[in-house]
């Protein structure tokens, strides 16, 4: 169950449980045609991620995908 959600700029960001409060996902606020989303796959049981090409992304710095 969702917790709570909050505002970033142009990004949503959505809150879990209220016992980790780990962040789930961000979506854009007003998606257009190349939007982005991003989803916190360490929710996720390893094993489901054998198949899905994860790219890694820097954030902090550089804003491009490290791959």
């Amino acid at each position: 169950m969702f917790e709570a959600s909050c505002h970033c700029g142009a990004v949503r960001i959505t809150l879990h449980c209220q016992h980790c409060g780990c962040a789930t996902h961000w979506e854009p606020m007003a998606p257009a045609a190349d939007w982005k989303y991003g989803i916190n796959m360490r929710n996720v049981e390893p094993a489901l991620l054998t198949d899905i090409r994860v790219r890694k992304f820097d954030g902090a710095g550089s804003w491009t995908y490290l791959d």
